[in-house]
């Protein structure tokens, strides 16, 4: 599941080049393009929209620089059918050794309604303040589904 998002990510050539692998020293990498910048949420969803065809719930994070373009792509988390458990360590784990500097986190809904829930405005809300924490900031929690997406900046949960 996961893996089939990374790997459309992947097949995407505009996109493949953030695909972040952990190791103790990150590459520097040649740019023959510009990094997309992730500053509106619908700039968010037409990137991670391929998300909104899973089955399951998945939770990915954009990691941003400090322009908020694109440096990494993060897949967290594959839950179930209606729900996604994740903590803060697993969401900033790879922000810390891409040394982000803003994140986005996105999760799909399989039941097509993108109206976030409580669990979901809740996380948001613990994420923001581990953000804080960790001096890296919470830019946006985008939920996508094939009936459009929500951005919980927009409504005022961060």
């Amino acid at each position: 599941m996961i893996d089939d998002l990374i790997r459309s990510l992947q097949g995407n050539t505009r996109f493949d080049r953030y695909t972040v692998r952990v190791a103790l020293v990150r590459e520097p990498q040649a740019s023959s393009q510009r990094a997309p910048l992730l500053d509106r949420p619908e700039i968010v969803y037409e990137v991670f929209r391929p998300m909104a065809s899973l089955d399951r719930e998945c939770v990915a994070v954009a990691l941003l620089d400090a322009r908020n373009r694109l440096v990494g792509i993060h897949a967290v988390h594959v839950g179930t059918t209606t729900h996604s458990v994740v903590g803060p360590g697993d969401v900033f784990k790879a922000a810390i050794l891409a040394n982000a500097h803003g994140i986005v986190v996105v999760h799909n809904h399989p039941s097509d309604d993108p109206t976030p829930s409580e669990d979901d405005i809740e996380l948001t809300r613990r994420l923001k303040s581990a953000g804080q924490t960790l001096a890296i900031n919470v830019l946006d929690h985008v939920i996508v589904a094939h009936e459009g997406y929500v951005s919980l900046r927009q409504r005022g949960v961060i």
